[in-house]
């Protein structure tokens, strides 16, 4: 009986020193954002169709380079892209991207 007790006492710490720890990470999502802005007086609070890679988005309000702020970009996902800027079925802007991981591109409308 004496021998089984430390038994029974080291069987029970280790046990309780078995816990079970959960542990997660986090990375970055696997976005990338494009930002339609206007350097010309023409363009500004206009509505334009951008295309990406056969996607069709639409932009309701073109903002100026100086207001940016205000502008809402497009999620894509990172990688190379053919980005077309269209405006009345006219190509405005038709670009080649690489565009990296939760980077933001700005497309210029000159």
């Amino acid at each position: 009986m004496k021998k089984i007790i430390p038994i029974i006492i080291c069987i029970v710490i280790f046990l309780g020193a078995c816990k079970t720890y959960n542990t997660s990470s986090s990375g970055k999502d696997n976005v990338s954002y494009i930002v339609v802005l206007s350097d010309n007086i023409l363009y500004e609070n206009t509505s334009v169709n951008v295309d990406v890679d056969g996607v069709k988005y639409i932009v309701d309000n073109v903002y100026s380079v100086k207001n940016k702020i205000n502008n809402e970009p497009l999620v894509i996902t990172p990688g190379k892209h053919l980005v077309k800027v269209m405006l009345n079925d006219s190509i405005i802007v038709q670009e080649n991207i690489f565009i990296g991981l939760q980077e933001t591109k700005k497309i210029i409308l000159r």
